[in-house]
């Protein structure tokens, strides 16, 4: 635990870590921890926070190596993440060791999570009911619990903890590349209003080829290596983000992009049967680990073959997409 001193400085950065699967329940937690941020006591932060065009990796791991607090939505989905237990707990860990961070499981959906290191701390809600317990009524209940029970957690701290002045209220720096990039953001919005077209740019244009490129390169030597568990659930993660960050910005356009509209439907649709087959293949079913190999990955790689040509076309600059 941080340091044993006397009133820490509100708001302490509360960085809220859950799998996309939970979207819906961050959500509603989200809604009713705001009355706490807007007392002055808590900073929120969940990743959907993140700038259109935004290096979403980095801005996460600054977020989570700024953070005096890491909520932890605790289900299925959240221990299977590669990206969450690879990445954001093991930084949380890490500054948990250093006594630089509280970490408090809150338990989303009934999962097998006796023995993980994450567990063994006190989570919430305290009687140990996930929210999706029928016993609660409604899942507003269970969430008012939480956040009272969160609520007088921080009033205790306020007099026993201290912690180092970055993790209290500040602004979190998520280098000078994403600045940047939130002030491009800026423009784009200036350009809408005054009904100027707005287009992908050659920078966004690049920057999503390299993406759908490295993605493709992965695809290939998942394929060659067979393994389908871990490795295949990482590059899920990467891929959704891949998605959604690509969906935001044709969002953000003023020009339509059909071809590449229908080429990323067509991604999300092979990611989202790919999801469900690597569910079923953790729990060592072989028939899917099959189908995943033999069906998945071929769809997953012509839907990104797909994305990156039709990218390389609008940008005016067609390149090599073979594995050598």
């Amino acid at each position: 635990m941080p340091n044993k001193k006397k009133n820490i400085q509100f708001p302490l950065n509360v960085f809220i870590s859950y799998a996309h699967k939970d979207k819906e329940f961050m959500t509603e937690l989200l809604d009713h921890l705001n009355p706490l941020e807007q007392k002055g006591m808590v900073k929120l932060w969940v990743d959907t926070y993140i700038d259109l065009g935004s290096d979403w990796d980095i801005v996460i791991k600054n977020h989570v190596k700024g953070a005096a607090i890491l909520l932890f939505l605790l289900s299925p989905s959240s221990l299977n993440s590669g990206y969450i237990k690879n990445v954001e707990l093991k930084i949380v860990i890490e500054k948990s060791r250093k006594n630089e961070v509280f970490i408090i499981p809150i338990l989303i959906r009934p999962c097998a999570h006796h023995g993980l290191d994450i567990t063994r701390r006190q989570w919430l809600p305290r009687d140990g009911r996930a929210v999706t317990d029928r016993s609660w009524g409604r899942r507003d209940n269970a969430y008012k619990d939480i956040v009272s029970d969160f609520e007088k957690q921080l009033m205790v701290w306020n007099e026993t903890q201290t912690f180092p002045p970055e993790y209290s209220g500040r602004e979190i720096d998520t280098a000078p590349a994403t600045k940047k990039k939130s002030q491009a953001l800026v423009k784009r919005i200036k350009m809408i209003k005054s009904k100027k077209k707005l287009v992908l740019t050659q920078e966004d244009l690049a920057r999503f080829s390299q993406q759908a490129s490295t993605l493709l390169r992965q695809l290939w030597d998942l394929q060659e290596a067979g393994n389908f568990r871990e490795p295949f659930g990482r590059f899920l993660e990467r891929a959704k983000r891949f998605s959604q960050a690509l969906q935001d910005m044709l969002d953000s356009t003023t020009v339509p992009y059909l071809s590449l509209s229908t080429d990323l439907a067509k991604f999300e649709r092979a990611w989202s049967l790919a999801d469900q087959e690597h569910t079923k293949s953790l729990s060592a079913s072989n028939a899917a680990n099959e189908r995943i190999q033999s069906r998945i990955v071929p769809q997953l790689i012509v839907a990104c073959e797909n994305i990156l040509i039709t990218l390389q076309k609008i940008s005016g600059r067609p390149g090599d997409i073979s594995p050598n």
